[in-house]
Parts: structure tokens; sequence; C-alpha cells
């Protein structure tokens, strides 16, 4: 409710507007009022825009200095506004504050909201894991009892996993390019990959993924090993080498080839210093990143054309997914992605 306007409150009939974050791009949706509502005022516009984080704060930061200084001008009074207003001015010159306040909004909580202990929590690991790592993981454990769900994932990171060794090659990064929209980034990083690697657009079987990775095809397969399910997937780093140990919480065989391939991404994209590398269902930037290096990684887009000529059929996405050992999910999304099929934009 806090991403919507009319979680405002006060008596006021705010317009249906959402706001919501990657880190990067904040898109703001705006629906129609009902047209059943008894409202007084109803609101009628209907869009979906996108714009860029930075600018959306300038636009704002001016809005705010303006109705402050008219406030000024026609009163003279010292405003409660003016107070909030100098408080968030001084909080962002404070570094340690700033990142603070910003892992209690991605936790779900107000100001001063979060509860000691939830803080002192992700702070603690924040040590081991990396402060970037925890952004990512905190909005896993937005909810009524963060507290469990950071055990939960401590409880995950001391299983033994999968050992394995990433080795990019050096020249990926020295291409790559951060100024695209993240799917795009992700796709075009997916693609030198391939090329880097020796892939052509045929699909990648089990063991040459693995060959990747330096594991077994064996780990790529099937995991029933009964433990309870994780809300996230990790590689952690062992020490400043390509080591890493592989922590994957899918039980099948698609689901564990697309988690292997984004941690993939992640080893290729996360400095050095940052030792979580942490696969989500969030909407963050390097979450989008790693699912759509993962998409076409595992499923490059032309060879999916080709294979399906036309036909989206729930058949054909079906084979389409045995033929490149991903889920239909993963089928579909990619197809949405390139506006192929009709959904939701940026699924991934």
């Amino acid at each position: 409710m806090s991403h919507e306007m009319p979680a405002a409150g006060y008596g006021f009939l705010w317009p249906p507007v959402t706001f919501d974050s990657d880190g990067e791009q904040i898109s703001l949706h705006c629906r129609p009022s009902s047209p059943a509502s008894n409202e007084s005022v109803k609101y009628l516009a209907d869009f979906r825009e996108t714009v860029q984080a930075q600018a959306f704060e300038r636009a704002i930061d001016g809005f705010i200095d303006l109705v402050l200084s008219r406030l000024q001008a026609t009163s003279g009074a010292r405003t409660h506004l003016c107070d909030l207003w100098s408080e968030v001015r001084e909080e962002r010159t404070d570094a340690a504050l700033a990142a603070g306040r910003k892992l209690e909004a991605i936790l779900g909580f107000d100001p001063d909201g979060a509860p000691g202990d939830v803080m002192d929590e992700m702070h603690s690991l924040s040590e081991r894991a990396g402060k970037a790592a925890i952004e990512e993981m905190a909005p896993v454990c937005a909810g009524p009892d963060p507290v469990r769900i950071l055990k939960e994932i401590e409880a995950f990171s001391a299983r033994p996993g999968v050992d394995a060794r990433i080795s990019p090659p050096s020249a990926l990064m020295k291409q790559y390019s951060s100024t695209a929209v993240p799917w795009e980034r992700g796709w075009n990083l997916a693609r030198m990959a391939r090329q880097a690697y020796g892939f052509n657009g045929d699909p990648l079987p089990d063991e040459q993924l693995a060959a990747v990775l330096e594991l077994s095809p064996e780990n790529l397969r099937s995991s029933l090993d009964g433990t309870p399910r994780a809300p996230l997937s990790l590689a952690i780093r062992n020490g400043s080498g390509d080591r890493v140990r592989l922590l994957l919480r899918k039980r099948n065989r698609p689901g564990l080839r697309f988690e292997a391939a984004r941690l993939l991404a992640e080893q290729i994209l996360t400095p050095k210093g940052e030792c979580w590398l942490p696969a989500t269902d969030s909407g963050t930037v390097r979450q989008k990143v790693q699912r759509a290096f993962a998409a076409e990684f595992l499923c490059p887009y032309e060879a999916l054309l080709d294979f399906l000529k036309g036909d989206f059929s729930p058949e054909s996405i079906e084979e389409a997914g045995e033929h490149f050992g991903v889920s239909e999910l993963a089928i579909k999304n990619h197809l949405a992605n390139h506006r192929q099929m009709d959904s939701d934009p940026m699924l991934i």
C-alpha cells in the first residue's frame, strides 16, 4: 500500500496511481476508477509509464521546494512539511543513515519503524554477505516476520551445496554495457557469453552447462533431498578465486538449469568484494538482468523463433521448453519481453 497514492489517506481522494521502482527506474501505473464507484470524483486515465529514478527524485524535490516557498510567501510560518523536508535533506547527507533508511524502505518499514533486532541482523549479515547482497535479499525478508526469513536464509547458506568453479572469459566485461535497460543488458551479455564459450544457437545440453560451471551434470537434473524450500538461491564465493558454493532452491531440471545460469551471470557481473550472490524473485535491476541472461543463454531468442515458426500455441510452447531445457513459463516470459506474446511488460 505504501506504493499507492490512495494509501496516503487523510480523507483525500487521491488518483489510483502506483509507483514501483527497480532501483534505476520507476514504473507509474494509473488505473481508472471503477464505473460502479459512488465516489464524488472519478479518474479516467489508464496508462503505464516509466521514468528514471533520478529524474523522478529531482522533480519531487523541485515540487516540494516550490510548495514550501509558496507557503513561506503566504503565511511566513514554519510548517510541518518544512520540518519533515529538512529532516529528509539532513539524512541524505549522512551516508550511513541514508543507507539505513533505504534498507528500512526495502523491508517495508517507515523511517525508524523497523525493529532494532531486524536492522541489527541485517547489518551483521552484511559484513559476511556484502552490502549489495543485503539490498537484494531485503525484499525477500519484507513481511510480518523478517527475522524468521533472515534466519531461514542463514540456515540455507550453511548447507553444503555444490562446489563449482566459474571462470568467465575476461573479455566479457570489457564488452558489457550497463547503459541499456536491464533486460537488454541480460540478453546482450548472454549473447556475448555464448560466443565466448563457443556455443551456437543450439540448445545447451546439461553436460555443456555443467562444464561451464565445472560441476557434475547430475547436479542440474533433479534435487529431492527433502529439505525445506529456501526463499532464494545463492552462490557463495570461496575467497578471492573463482570457486563458489552453489545453493539452488529449485527441484526440477528446468528450474535448476535456469538458476545455475542466473548465478553464472552473477559471477560475471558482481564485483569481487561481494561474497554472496543471491538470485531472488524480486524485481530489482540486478534480478532482471539475471533472468534475462538465463533466458537468452539457455534459449536464444532467434533460435526459439525458428523452432516455433510462428506457432505460439500451448503445445508448441511445451515442446520448445523441452527442446531448450527450460520451463514453459520461461518461454512465455521470453516471448512476452520481446513483444511476441501479450502479457504484463518486463516479466523477467
